[in-house]
This record gives structure tokens, sequence and C-alpha cells, in this order.
């Protein structure tokens, strides 16, 4: 028999798509199968990843979770929004906002999502667009270099008075002119145009890094020492914030390892190393603490919502390793890499003022007489003689 388990009936379902031909059903004769969906467009795709982190956001409040915690969230969300307007070419909407098409959505032309007809898109105000290229050309101007100049555009339109930027430093000995007198300068710079500074006091790096023999508390000496050299240098503190390493480490603890762990298990021991130079310390010459401290620094960024990662050339390994992090991660927005010049050492061969050597730079409370005695000496050749070498101990 053609239909031995009597299934005629449901065979003939319009659905299935079969129908009876004398004794047999014929697949294909009947109503067309239904279409597979459409796949979605990269525009509905990431509307649907902000609206899942979103919810994640509204989880974290009700339960009370921690504030580090709920602003990382926040960051991903303002990443993703940024990815939609750059996909779509327009900027996000939420869902049956009244005047805006859904999201991933293209409203008919000359029509908003209420059928009734679209204003024409508004010109930008010649004064902001004025007002955004004053701040870029002084925040531009205090790096040597900048990755990228088109990441830092971006950034000052979308958050003209409310970028971060950050360095860290090691508490450690005495403070020279480059770090006091040429970093209050650039950080006013940087606050005037709109910018938030955090300063990165990693005391937990300097005892990794063995400075100060070690002597954690001599470090958190040393620290209060360089905030107020640069207060007395006229460094603008009401957009400054200092960050104690150890101390925020320790609170959201939670927050923080995980955030290393993942930046750890996407790169080899070999990439690591490399950017052990930050330290000043050479490849093969390392501590097991001071393989891992290029690790947090790198972690230090996301940690700290870093916009601009602020530093010294010198540090330009570790700050392309987060943008390196970002691509392997899926990070859309990139952290800025805004690296300043070294001021040279006093002597030759020198590539930047060293703590080590004391007629190698002029420090913050050196005496009248100091300071003329050290530049009488200083190296200064009529015409330059090829590049200069990194002192020894990496200052």
């Amino acid at each position: 028999m053609a239909d031995p388990l009597h299934l005629g009936p449901y065979l003939q379902h319009p659905s299935l798509g079969f129908e009876r031909t004398g004794r047999f059903f014929v697949l294909g004769l009947g109503a067309p199968m239904a279409s597979a969906p459409e796949a979605p467009s990269p525009g509905e795709e990431v509307a649907a990843r902000i609206g899942a982190v979103g919810d994640e956001i509204r989880k974290l409040k009700a339960s009370k979770a921690s504030k580090e915690l709920v602003m990382r969230k926040v960051e991903e969300l303002n990443q993703l929004k940024s990815e939609y307007e750059k996909v779509t070419g327009r900027p996000y909407a939420a869902p049956g906002l009244a005047g805006k098409p859904y999201p991933g959505k293209a409203a008919p032309a000359g029509k908003t999502g209420k059928g009734k007809a679209a204003p024409a898109a508004a010109a930008e105000d010649p004064t902001v667009a004025a007002r955004r290229a004053v701040k870029f050309a002084a925040v531009r101007s205090v790096g040597e270099e900048c990755v990228t100049e088109a990441d830092l555009e971006t950034l000052l339109k979308l958050r003209p008075d409310s970028f971060r930027l950050y360095d860290g430093f090691e508490p450690s000995g005495r403070m020279h002119i480059a770090q006091g007198i040429f970093k209050a300068i650039n950080v006013n710079k940087c606050t005037e145009a709109g910018g938030t500074f955090v300063f990165w006091v990693a005391d937990w790096f300097a005892l990794m890094n063995d400075k100060m023999g070690g002597d954690l508390d001599k470090i958190k000496d040393v620290g209060q020492y360089f905030v107020e050299v640069w207060r007395a240098a006229g460094m603008d503190m009401s957009k400054v914030e200092f960050r104690w390493a150890s101390e925020d480490i320790t609170k959201n603890a939670a927050t923080y390892w995980p955030q290393m762990l993942d930046i750890a298990r996407r790169f080899t021991l070999a990439r690591i190393t490399k950017c052990c130079t930050i330290m000043g310390r050479a490849e093969g010459n390392l501590t097991a603490a001071q393989i891992l401290y290029p690790i947090m620094q790198c972690t230090d960024v996301f940690f700290l919502r870093a916009d601009v990662c602020q530093l010294g050339v010198d540090q330009r390994k570790v700050n392309m390793l987060a943008r390196e992090y970002c691509d392997a991660a899926g990070l859309v927005l990139k952290p800025v890499i805004l690296s300043h010049h070294m001021l040279y050492g006093l002597k030759q061969g020198q590539a930047k003022m060293s703590k080590s050597d004391p007629d190698s730079a002029i420090f913050m409370e050196d005496s009248e007489g100091d300071i003329a005695r050290k530049l009488g000496q200083a190296y200064c050749p009529r015409e330059a003689k090829g590049g200069a070498a990194p002192s020894a101990d990496g200052e």
C-alpha cells in the first residue's frame, strides 16, 4: 500500500508541500514551503546586542552590583551604540520612540517611523566644530605620537567634555623636571580641553619592580611626595584623580583580576616579555612578578575606563598591547595612545633623564647652584651626532 501508516490526512496539510497523485504523495506539488527567514542585517544584530546589554545593566542595578561593574557594562553599551551608528549611519534609538525607525530598519526615504516627512539633517553648528578643533589641537599638542588621530577626533565628537586620560607612575625616588613641570603643563592642557586626568599611583608596580628596596610604606610616602610636588608646580587639581593601585585593586578584586586573566590568556609569553622594556628591564633577566607587570598595566587601561593613554613614548609597547586586546576581545572603541616626548638626559647618549644619575637630570628640589652646575656641564653638541641610547635604569 502507498500509505500503510494512514498518514494521508497529515501529509496533505498545505504547510508540508505534499499532494496526493493517485496512490502516492509527491513532494513539491502542493503549497510552496515557507522561505527561510532573512538573515538579520548588521544593524539588527548590533541592536539586539544593545538590548541584551541593557537588560544586563538593569539586572545589575536591581541586584545592587558594584558601581565599577555597572560602569563597565555601561561602557560596553556605549561602544555598541557607536558601532550601531557606524553600521547604519544614524544614532541608535530604542524601539518604539516616536518619529524613530526600529533599530536596524531604515525608514522610507523622506519619512519618519510615523509616516511623516523627515526633517533634513541639520548641519553641524560651525561654532561647535570650531570649538572641537581647538580642543583637538590642544590635546594633540601633548603627544609626540597619536594612535590614531582619527580615533581622537571621534572621541572628542562623542565626549567633548567627559573624556578620560590616564598616566601611571611608580613612586620611586626624586622627581625631575620631565615628570614635574613637563607633566603639569601637559595635564593642564588636557583638562582645560574638557578631559579628566586620572593618575594611577602604581605602588604595587613599584614593589614588583623592586623600587625603594621593596618597602611598600616608603613607596607610598614617595607617592604622596609626587602629588604635593605637582600641586606646587601649578597642576590644576580640579579635574585630576589620584587612584592608588594597592587600594583600588584590593577593593575591586572581582572586577580587576578577571579582566587581567582575560588579557593574559589572549597573548603569548613572548609577546608579553617584549613589553617588559617599559620597566627598563632586559627580557632575559626578569622575575616572575615582572612578567605580570605589563599584563597588569594593560589591565589598568580598561579598569580605569581610560579613553586616552597619555604616557611617555617609552610606554608605547604596552599601550599598543591594549589596542591589540580590543581587537582580540571584540571591543569597538580602542584607547587613543597619546605619547609625550621624553626630555633628554644631560649626559651624552641619554634618551631621557635618569634618577639613578643625579647629574643627568634636573630635580624639582635642586638649588639654583645645582641647576647652574648641571647645565654648565651638560652635553650639548653644535650638531646632532645620531640617536641617543636609553638610560640603564629606564627612568
